[in-house]
């Protein structure tokens, strides 16, 4: 299993169709961004949870925003 880097993740950052603009908090068992969804043109809270079977952190990053 990759290990897990809990370090959020760099403000301009593209994931898919969200760009992250900051983070808003960053807990035990999740980071929450502050993301501007590209394809509605809305700025959207957007959360990672933990642990690391769920968000994956690391060289490449691979996050679900469940």
């Amino acid at each position: 299993m990759p290990q897990q880097v809990n370090q959020p993740l760099p403000d301009g950052y593209q994931l898919e169709n969200y760009r992250i603009a900051s983070v808003l908090s960053c807990g035990g068992f999740s980071i929450v961004y502050l993301a501007y969804d590209e394809t509605t043109s809305r700025s959207r809270s957007r959360n990672t949870s933990e642990p690391a079977r769920v968000a994956k952190r690391g060289r490449r990053a691979a996050l679900d925003f469940g």
